[in-house]
């Protein structure tokens, strides 16, 4: 797994209603417009983590596995606080990161990126955004020249300053690295 201090840091993050959301729109439940947005913006989420394990090009079948084991472990302490609803995500996240894979293939990373951030409408969900793709680089203490152009380009796309990214990237570092 890419690390628990990933998946407790969207436990603590993530809006309990946008990932609710998310889970009746995986039940294919009817949505209020507001709940559509809130899903959106966990599903962009999840995109950008799996967009920097694409930023070097490809996700590698073991990282694919990572980063799959990673997301069920995100979502689980929602499922496990909340009710069946909460599992619906965690059945059908094999087939989210196919069509996240089908839709970087098709359209290729910045697009991809750029529909990222227009689902992102607030600020907390970019910075949460940010992190969590972050933590995906971060998550064996190295980060590598195309991780580090990634994280640039996703600052930059969801409209984060060097100075507030820098902040996060510091963050994220620290709780990961359990300092």
């Amino acid at each position: 797994m890419l690390g628990d201090e990933l998946n407790v840091m969207f436990k603590d993050a993530a809006d309990p209603t946008a990932v609710e959301a998310y889970a009746k729109r995986q039940g294919a439940f009817d949505l209020s417009a507001e709940e559509l947005a809130k899903s959106d913006q966990v599903e962009a989420t999840l995109e950008a983590m799996y967009l920097m394990a694409a930023s070097d090009g490809e996700v590698a079948p073991e990282e694919l596995h990572q980063l799959s084991a990673s997301l069920r472990a995100m979502l689980e302490p929602f499922e496990a606080e909340g009710s069946a609803l909460y599992g619906l995500p965690l059945l059908r996240l094999d087939r989210q990161l196919s069509v996240f894979a089908e839709a970087l293939e098709a359209q290729g990373h910045e697009a991809r990126l750029a529909s990222v951030a227009q689902r992102l409408t607030t600020e907390d969900s970019r910075c949460l955004a940010f992190c969590m793709a972050a933590g995906v680089a971060l998550v064996d203490d190295f980060v590598a020249s195309g991780e580090a152009d990634a994280i640039e380009r996703f600052a930059a796309a969801f409209q984060l300053s060097a100075d507030e990214s820098q902040h996060l990237l510091r963050e994220v570092h620290e709780r990961m690295s359990g300092a």
